[in-house]
Formats: C-alpha cells, structure tokens, sequence
C-alpha cells in the first residue's frame, strides 16, 4: 500500500505548474470585462449618492440646482434635550428654539437686504 502512495505521487508531481493547455480567452475580453465593471461600480455610487439626495455629488459638476426656500444658517445645542436653529425661509429669518415638548418661534425678522457691486443698499 505504501508503495501505492508513493506512485501516486510521483506521477502528480510530473505535471508542472503553467503546463496545461492555452484557456483560449484573449486579452481584449479580459479588458472589456473590466470596463465593464468599473462603469457598473460606478454607476452603483451614482445611483446611491443619488438616493442620499447628492445626485452630482460624484460627478463633482460646479453647476449648482440648489434652490431650495429653506435653509439652515446655523444651529447650536444648548442641552441634551434643547436645540436653537437659525432658519432662513423666503427672505425672512427665524430664530427656533427646538425640545422634547415640542418647537417655538423666539424670533423672526426679514434678512438684510443684499448690497449692490458698488456697497450701496437697494431701496
């Protein structure tokens, strides 16, 4: 039996590494299968950016299609339980106190007026 053992061996290690027959795929499909991937990866980040609400993110465009109404200047916690947001909406500006039982309005007041090139204020 011993004997077996060592034929069987032997005769596995007589085929040697790389000694098989050509696959038969060439270089070309190997690189399209490739370019196919890489476009496949990243249309997936565009898709997911796009449901994350960045649809250009990935792209990094300089145009901006943010017109949004609302926007949020600043915020500041004051507790763990208490938040104050500085709100911009349709040109006026509110100052949110915001906690567990619910929001209020401390303040509200129109925004500044946007200087001209020059510095001077329009009326």
């Amino acid at each position: 039996m011993a004997l077996g053992l060592l034929g069987a061996a032997s005769s596995a290690g007589a085929q040697r590494l790389g000694g098989a027959p050509d696959a038969g795929i060439s270089i070309m499909r190997i690189i399209a299968a490739l370019v196919v991937c890489v476009a496949a990866a990243f249309g997936l980040i565009l898709i997911v950016r796009a449901r994350a609400g960045r649809p250009l993110a990935a792209l990094r465009l300089p145009i901006s299609l943010d017109a949004r109404r609302i926007v949020l200047v600043e915020s500041q916690r004051l507790s763990p339980h208490g938040d104050v947001h500085l709100v911009r909406c349709n040109g006026t500006e509110y100052l949110l106190l915001c906690g567990p039982g619910g929001s209020e309005v401390l303040e509200s007041r129109p925004t500044d007026p946007v200087a001209n090139d020059d510095g001077s204020i329009p009326v």
